[in-house]
């Protein structure tokens, strides 16, 4: 274990305690015990180091990660908009998944020769999905599910693989694990500054507990937490890290807008119960996985420009 990785645990550890500190001090200012915000905080303490596991180890470990995140994803929203239960669009959809993933591993060894598969197999993926009714000669309702899946394996399959290709990247551990850091930083000081200061509803419309209070202080969380786990990403300059702290301080946010979108639209509160305190996988992997791509092309685009 490299002396990064080592200093990131410990940096992980200490955002932890502080979080346990913010429960107590929301606790001691209600007068009475939060059972949900503590249970968001123990399964926490369990996603959190399997993340962080998995991107260490990388290799079939962190894409088979990477997989099944894209298909329980995949299936609580297709389970939400009502499409999961027709087996012909869910056999297509997994199957799509598993050539995104492999694609993703692919493309680094073909991209010298020019050749990208993890854009080129997207073009036949969507034409498979669009084939469906043909094959089951039915036509009732199809709409609704050919882009239900097409929205799915861009968003859930398509966007996650991106996780892959910065994770294959040179540096791509300390680059995937500063990533992760920074969301979960912006998730929490969103959450916080919301809780303690809140008043300005950001979109109420679309998600009433969301304040600009929660936004701007999720934005110092991210410019914050990229500042200080730079040492994850030493190819990026002081001012490509504060960069990336803004980039993912507003694309995270707006991934879970995405998603609570879908979720009013269904009059839905959370996208599943898998995980306690939290709701659905989606729940929590809606701001990773609308960062990733864009993280993923920032880096490309500061590597490639100042190369």
């Amino acid at each position: 274990m490299n002396d990064s990785i080592q200093k990131a645990i410990i940096y992980v550890g200490i955002l932890f305690l502080v979080a346990a500190l913010f429960i107590y001090i929301a606790e001691l200012r209600t007068g009475k015990q939060d059972k949900n915000l503590r249970l968001r905080y123990l399964s926490a303490l369990v996603m959190v180091p399997t993340a962080l596991a998995s991107v260490y180890f990388g290799g079939l470990l962190f894409e088979i990660f990477v997989f099944l995140l894209s298909v329980l994803c995949t299936r609580e929203f297709m389970v939400l908009v009502g499409v999961w239960q027709h087996q012909a669009y869910r056999l297509v959809t997994i199957f799509s998944l598993l050539i995104l993933v492999v694609a993703s591993v692919l493309d680094p060894l073909q991209s010298a020769s020019g050749f990208h598969p993890f854009y080129a197999v997207l073009v036949p993926l969507i034409m498979i999905v669009l084939s469906v009714p043909i094959f089951l000669r039915s036509y009732q309702g199809m709409v609704l599910r050919e882009l239900t899946t097409i929205f799915a394996l861009l968003y859930f399959g398509w966007f996650s693989a991106h996780l892959i290709l910065l994770r294959n990247l040179e540096g791509g551990l300390g680059l995937t694990t500063f990533l992760l850091v920074v969301v979960a930083v912006n998730d929490v000081a969103a959450y916080g500054a919301g809780r303690l200061f809140g008043a300005h509803r950001l979109i109420a419309e679309i998600s009433p507990k969301k304040t600009w209070e929660g936004f701007f202080g999720g934005m110092v969380g991210s410019v914050v937490a990229s500042l200080s786990f730079s040492f994850l990403a030493p190819q990026l300059s002081v001012t490509s890290v504060l960069m990336a702290g803004f980039l993912i301080a507003v694309t995270a946010p707006f991934g879970d807008l995405v998603v609570s979108v879908i979720k009013r639209d269904m009059n839905k509160k959370d996208s599943g119960d898998i995980i306690p305190g939290h709701g659905g996988l989606l729940d929590r992997t809606d701001s990773l996985i609308f960062s990733a791509p864009n993280f993923y092309y920032f880096v490309f685009l500061v590597e490639s420009c100042f190369k």
